[in-house]
């Protein structure tokens, strides 16, 4: 299994998350609109594949 760094990291309303050499941000909010999700699993597609988070 290969390694990754991660690093989290704050910004002033969103959260920046780095895993290998994938760079995507995470709003904080209490609900997460659809497309936003659909943005961050494409951002992150490179390291965990396609679809990587359906079901």
């Amino acid at each position: 299994m290969m390694e990754l760094e991660i690093t989290f990291r704050e910004g002033s309303r969103h959260s920046i998350l780095t895993i290998g050499s994938c760079v995507t941000v995470i709003p904080r909010h209490r609900e997460i609109h659809p497309g936003t999700v659909d943005a961050i699993m494409k951002d992150l597609e490179p390291v965990f594949g396609k679809r990587w988070l359906r079901k």
